[in-house]
Order: structure tokens, then C-alpha cells, then sequence
């Protein structure tokens, strides 16, 4: 508290510790004792120690830091607040310690945990509280009002505060989530408002973002906690998110040790600048925090209706006769000063849709800065479609062809994969293209031409690398033609089409080729189709019939046969011949067989025998007598018993927290409300029905095996009002084995479920006499 000190006299502290020879001067900075001073003090003996009540006196702040801690300090006083007063006791003995007492303590931290948004230092909280110090350190007790101000948790702009701060040093129990940690010492915050950082996330004015931070801990770790938050829909968050509309969808935060582990903001955003024809354009958008006050955010993988009109794309965008926009994926980095938007997807021209045909632009990692820099991916961007170029009946089509960042972050030029070119001047037509994959070092390329009724084709694979990277090469040519009409070669075959093949360090792989042929998908390889359309089928095809193989050379012919006949029967005899073959044949009825009378007599007899298990007579005399086992009716009987017995009588005889946990905490002449707990009587009746059928068994009374007979825990009677007493469970028996402890199922039809109210009076005990006049 301030102090006046004038005209009293001030003797300095370290003169009394200096004598007694206090062991505790190296928990204060060196010189602290020079400017502590007593005003007064009374001395008490206590067998072997000395207690001195002393009133203590310093001017300016008091810094004090617990030994092996960095995290923490504790500051008594004010830089500007003159002079302060403390009451004191001094021990000295064998168990040393000075309490100071009824002090404003400012438990402040490092600003790396925690930054005061007002001063940016390191935040305090500021407590009323014994502060003690001991060979083992500080520790506070009797503390009241601790509250932490606005603060920016660890190197980030996340802000965050509380109203309720539990110090624990020492005398001060943690809370209940820190039990299992006995050794802490630091602040312990239920519960933490959070506030993301403003130039990311503004709401709408009445639509604030509601945070908490549950089970926060700072200890010598640093900072600990973490958050989560999904939106309501009924009442739903707006605001603006990297300056665009946006609705949030939930929120998780994990921060571990000053570090943030995780962080992911998940929102839906209006793009504003892409709305056409009315039609508000929503994407869904997961943002991420990370140390370092770096932020990233990237597509969600579930877009809200009206995101993507090509089910190919997460979101998809179209500028009327100008581009149509596809996206697989989006990534923004913001960090620094520049945000740099990544795309994944393909574009269109449409510019002059339907007199030109533009190639779709595939892209992967394209990226867009703030700064107005592009910065072009390693893969490229890549033309996924043709591009194609009409000259009178000559068609000319490229793919694959692209450009990519090199070296030093230079434009490269990819050239295209594939060449086409295509010919319509009838009677001629053909196709023909080439092609090359880097990746595996393959030129193929395909030839066809039609003349009239005769096609030609050729395909030709040239791989410049042999299996296991060996140096050379392999080289594969079929030619073939077909014509039309065949050549007949009689018995119903045609001759079709002839051709050859021409191998260079191939092989045949004959299992394949087999397979091929019984599959009927042999033509494919042996006369392969018009170029271009299945040129990625074909190359397949013939790499797995015809692999490559060093010092091989396979050369042969090829043939095409097809099956045809010339013949037809249309004599109406024959025709009638035929189908009279095909109907069903009559069969004569069969004979009439004998009765089997005596296996007619053995049935009956069996059917009448009083000794089955199931006989008539049997049956009638055992379903009058109960309690017997079907399984050995002759055994003696075991009754079901029936106790009505209502055991919360005995519950609250033998354990009363049990039955009512905290009733005694209540407030004289109070009446609440209770609920009963379904799940406790379940299993309460559940091991209690068991020990009792222990019990009798053990004492040698015969009882059933599946027997409930104890089926009462409340005193409730029917709803009815004939003052029947109503069971709160059926039998055990009879529940479903899929059901849990509490089922509405285990209760029987009759039992109303009212809940009884509890009240704590004198009045009800003890109530007063009234004389009628």
C-alpha cells in the first residue's frame, strides 16, 4: 500500500538479516536488501526460532524471481508510485521464511509467452495475496482477484483474456484438469476468451465471433491450451476475410509450449468480382495459422452448393465468351508483406467459340503474388488439350506443348508431346501422328490411309532405353492393308487384310498374345484402328505382347480371315422339318403306383406316440406346472421370487452420497428440482439382482437362473390411482441384448417417470401445531 514516510525513521532491513545470517538473500537481485527498510517490528520466541513482525517500507518496485524459473517474476510496488508499506513476518530457525502479508503481487511473464496489447511488454496479472518466500522457492496463498488483460499469445497476433487466473505456487490447490500434473507452478485459466487477428478476420457489427479457450495452462513450458468452435446455424457469423464477405463455419486452435501447433479457420467466402446473372459465387476455405504470424489458406474439400458447375472441379468460374476457369486446388501463402495465391486446374478460351478451337490450359502450382509477380510451377503450364489449325483439307493438331520456370526462375518452352495431321480430300483420307514420352525415352508414331476400299496402316515404337537403364535400343514396325471386298478362299473363310511385322530387341510374349486372341481382342494388335484415337491402348497393347529384349529379332506376317457363307435354306419343307425337330416330345402318362400301407400305418403311430417329446398328453400335463425347466422337466422346480423391496432405503442408509451427491452444500429452506438417473438404476438393480441370486444359492434356496427379484428402487404407484406400486425395471431377462444401461426399454408400460424435488427445511421436520376452532 502507498506509504508516507516522512518524519518516521527508516533502518535499513539488511542489517537485521546480515546478523541473523538469513539464508533467503539470493531470492532478491543483488542490493535489493539496501533499499528494503523496517519501520518498526516486535520480536516472539517459539522454543528455538525467532519470529519478528516487522513493518517493511521501499520506494519504487520490488522484482523478486523464483530460483530455476524464467518464465515468471513477481513485482511488489510501482516504478512511479513513491513509497510502499508491507506488513511482515521474518522467521529464523531452522525453517527459515519471510511472509509478506496482504500484498498486490503483478505475476508477470515473458513477452515471449504472453505480450501486453496496451504496452507491449510482458503481460501481469495482478493479485491480492500472502506472498512467501522459503529455501524452496515462492509461493502465494489467501490470493483473491486475478485477472488477465488483453495479451498476444506467444509470437502471433491472437489475442486473448480472462476475468478468473489461478495462481498456483505452492499453497494453492490446481484445478481438477491439472491433477495428474502434482508438480506444477504457474497460472491455471478455465476458461480464455480468444480474438482471432482483425486484418484477416472482420465481423459484421452484431455478429461477433465468440471464442473460449478451454483448460489454459503457463508454467515454465511456456504457454499451453487449446480451442474449437462450430458455427450455429441459427445464429450464423458474418464478416470479411482477406477483404472479402465471409461465413464461418468452425474454428480449432492448439497451442502447445508458445508454439502453435495447429491452427485451422474454416469459412465460406463470397467472391464477388465472379458473381454473374444474380447468382451469389460461395467457396469454402481453410485457413491456417502458424508461428511466426504466418497465415495460409487452401480450398476445402467440400465447396457449398453452386461452387463448381463441372463435377471435374472444386470451384469453377465462367466469363461469358471470354474464359471458363477451373480449379482443383488453392493454396494462399501470406507471408511478409506479398499474399501469393497457388492455383491448380485448367482454363478455356472462349473467344470466338465455335470458329476457333482453344487448347484447355492445365496448370499445377501457378502462382499470383500481390506484388503483381507470376510465378510459374516446376511441372509447367501444360496445354492439356490440342490445338488445332485448319488448311483447306488438311488439319494440323499439336498437344502437350507448354512453359515452365527454369533455372533462376527463366521462362522454359516444353515442346509438344504429340503431332497430328489429318487428310479429307475423297476419295483419299488418312491420319497420321507422332509422339514422345521424356519420361520413359519412347517415339512412336501411327500411320493410316484409305483409298477407296483399300486401307493401309503402320505403327511404329522406338524406345531409346532397354530393361534395367542398359544403353541401346529396341524398334517395333507393323504395316498391314485391308480391303474390301475379301478374297474367298473357300469353305466359308474370306482372306481380308494381310501385313507383317518387323521386331528389333523384342521378343513374343506368348501367354500374352494367347490370351489376346481368346479374349477376341487380338485385331487391336495384329491390325491396329485409325491413329490418334487409341494410340495409348495400342502402344499398351503391343508393349506387353511384344517387350523389349536384347539380341531378339522377331520378323513375320500377319493374316486377317473372316468367316462367310454364301448358302441360304429357303425350302419351306426343310424349314418345317426343322422346327417340328425343335418342339417338345409327348410322353405317355404313367402307370398308377400302389399304397405303401404300412408306411402309411408307421407314420399314424409315430404321429399318435405318447412318448414323444412333443406329445399331446405330455404337453397338456407339464404347461400346468411352473417353475419347471423345459430341458429337464423331471428335475425338482425353481421358483422365481418377487421382493418388494424399494432399495433407495437402503442406499441412503449405507452410502447417502450415492443416492443424493452434495445435498448437504444446499441452503437451509431450499426446494429444487431433481432428475432421476435411469442409467445409475439400470446398474444399481442390474449387481445388486446378482449378489441377491448369490446369496440365496449360497444358502441353499432353490431359485431360477434368469430370476429379477428385486425390481423396485423408487416407492412410486401407478399413474392409475389404485395404489399399485409400479417396478422400475422389467425383467433382465427381457431386455434386448443390443440395448445400454437406461433404455427407455428396460422400464415397464406402466411407470410414469416423474421426477421427485428435494428440500432442505426445518419447516417439514418439525411442523408446527394447529388447533381447529
Amino acid at each position: 500500500m502507498p506509504l508516507d514516510v516522512d518524519g518516521r525513521a527508516l533502518h535499513p532491513l539488511a542489517d537485521v538479516l546480515a546478523a541473523a545470517e538469513f539464508p533467503l538473500t539470493g531470492l532478491l537481485p543483488a542490493g535489493a536488501f539496501d533499499r528494503i527498510f523496517y519501520l518498526s517490528s516486535d520480536a516472539a520466541f517459539d522454543e528455538d526460532v525467532l519470529v519478528l513482525a516487522l513493518e517493511l517500507a521501499f520506494e519504487g518496485e520490488l522484482a523478486l524471481t523464483p530460483p530455476g524459473d524464467s518464465v515468471f517474476s513477481f513485482a511488489l510496488g510501482s516504478a512511479t508510485a513513491g513509497w510502499t508499506g508491507i506488513r511482515a513476518m521474518l522467521t529464523l530457525g531452522a525453517e527459515p521464511s519471510i511472509l509478506l502479508e496482504e500484498v498486490t503481487v503483478a505475476v508477470r511473464l515473458r513477452a515471449d509467452v504472453l505480450r501486453d496489447v496496451t504496452t507491449g511488454g510482458p503481460a501481469a496479472i495482478i493479485v491480492a495475496a500472502d506472498l512467501r518466500v522459503t529455501p524452496d522457492g515462492l509461493t502465494l496463498e489467501r490470493f483473491a482477484g486475478a485477472g488477465l488483460a488483453p495479451a498476444y499469445v506467444a509470437d502471433t497476433e491472437i489475442v486473448v483474456r480472462a476475468d478468473r487466473v489461478r495462481p498456483v505456487f505452492g499453497m494453492i490447490d490446481p484445478p481438477g484438469w491439472l491433477e495428474d500434473r502434482e508438480d506444477f507452478r504457474g497460472l491455471a485459466i478455465d476458461e480464455l476468451s480468444v480474438t482471432l487477428p482483425g486484418k484477416y478476420l472482420t465481423t459484421e457489427p452484431g455478429a461477433d465471433l465468440q471464442l473460449k479457450l478451454a483448460q489454459a495452462a503457463i508454467d515454465g513450458d511456456g504457454f499451453s491450451g487449446a480451442v474449437s468452435a462450430l458455427a450455429d446455424p441459427e445464429h450464423p457469423v458474418r464478416g470479411t476475410l482477406f477483404g472479402f464477405p465471409f461465413r464461418f463455419r468452425a474454428l480449432e486452435l492448439d497451442i502447445q509450449r508458445n508454439a502453435v501447433r495447429a491452427g485451422r479457420l474454416a469459412v465460406d467466402l463470397r467472391l464477388t468480382p465472379l458473381e454473374t446473372g444474380g447468382r451469389e459465387k460461395w467457396i469454402a476455405l481453410d485457413v491456417g495459422f502458424a508461428a511466426g504470424r504466418q497465415v495460409s489458406a487452401g480450398l476445402s474439400a467440400s465447396q457449398p452448393p453452386g461452387a463448381s458447375d463441372d463435377p471435374r472441379f472444386l470451384v469453377s468460374f465462367e466469363a461469358a465468351e471470354v474464359v471458363r476457369l477451373g480449379i482443383t486446388a488453392l493454396q494462399l501463402d501470406a507471408g511478409g508483406f506479398v499474399l501469393v495465391l497457388v492455383f491448380s486446374g485448367a482454363a478455356t478460351l472462349l473467344i470466338g467459340a465455335g470458329k476457333v478451337n482453344w487448347p484447355t490450359v492445365a496448370f499445377d502450382g501457378l502462382g499470383v503474388g500481390s506484388d503483381g509477380s507470376v510465378r510459374l510451377p516446376s511441372g509447367g503450364v501444360v496445354f492439356a488439350g490440342s490445338a488445332t489449325a485448319a488448311l483447306g483439307p488438311v488439319t494440323l493438331r499439336a498437344s502437350g506443348f507448354g512453359a515452365g520456370a527454369g533455372a533462376g526462375g527463366s521462362l522454359v518452352l516444353t515442346p509438344p508431346r504429340e503431332l497430328g495431321v489429318e487428310l479429307s480430300a475423297p476419295p483419299v483420307s488418312g491420319a497420321g501422328i507422332v509422339g514422345h514420352d521424356p519420361a520413359i525415352g519412347r517415339y512412336a508414331g501411327a500411320l493410316a490411309v484409305q483409298l477407296q476400299r483399300v486401307a493401309v496402316r503402320a505403327l511404329g515404337i522406338l524406345d531409346t532405353r532397354l530393361p534395367g537403364g542398359q544403353r541401346g535400343f529396341s524398334l517395333l514396325v507393323m504395316l498391314s492393308a485391308s480391303f474390301s471386298p475379301g478374297i474367298q478362299l473357300g469353305f466359308g473363310i474370306m482372306l481380308t487384310g494381310v501385313g507383317g511385322l518387323v521386331g528389333v530387341n523384342r521378343r513374343i510374349e506368348v501367354d500374352a498374345l494367347r490370351e489376346r486372341f481368346a479374349a477376341g481382342t487380338a485385331a487391336r494388335i495384329l491390325n491396329p484402328p485409325d491413329p490418334g484415337r487409341a494410340l495409348v491402348t495400342q502402344l499398351t497393347e503391343l508393349a506387353a505382347v511384344f517387350p523389349p529384349a536384347e539380341g531378339v529379332v522377331v520378323v513375320g506376317p500377319t493374316v486377317q480371315l473372316q468367316e462367310h457363307f454364301d448358302e441360304r435354306t429357303d425350302d419351306d419343307a426343310t424349314l418345317r422339318d426343322i422346327l417340328r425337330s425343335l418342339r417338345d416330345v409327348e410322353e405317355e402318362p404313367p402307370l398308377s403306383r400302389p399304397v405303401d400301407v404300412d408306411g402309411i400305418a408307421a407314420d399314424l403311430a409315430a404321429a399318435f406316440d405318447p412318448a414323444r417329446p412333443d406329445a399331446p398328453v405330455r404337453k397338456r400335463v407339464l404347461d400346468r406346472i411352473t417353475g419347471l425347466d423345459p430341458a429337464e422337466p423331471f428335475a425338482p422346480p425353481e421358483p422365481c421370487i418377487g421382493l418388494d423391496l424399494p432399495v433407495w432405503r437402503e442406499l441412503a442408509r449405507l452410502a447417502p452420497d450415492w443416492l443424493l451427491p452434495g445435498v448437504g452444500q444446499l441452503d437451509p429452506d431450499v426446494v429444487i428440482a431433481l432428475k432421476t438417473n435411469p442409467v445409475f438404476i439400470d446398474a444399481f438393480l442390474t449387481g445388486l439382482n446378482t449378489r441377491t441370486l448369490e446369496e440365496l444359492r449360497w444358502r441353499n434356496i432353490r431359485v431360477a437362473g434368469g430370476c429379477t427379484p428385486l425390481r423396485t428402487f423408487w416407492t412410486r404407484v401407478a399413474a392409475a390411482g389404485d395404489g399399485r406400486r409400479v417396478d422400475d425395471i422389467i425383467g433382465i431377462q427381457g431386455w434386448e441384448r443390443a440395448s445400454t444401461l437406461g433404455d427407455p426399454q428396460h422400464s415397464p408400460d406402466d411407470a410414469d417417470g416423474a421426477d421427485p424435488p428435494a428440500r432442505r427445511t426445518h419447516l417439514v421436520a418439525h411442523p408446527p401445531r394447529f388447533t381447529a376452532l
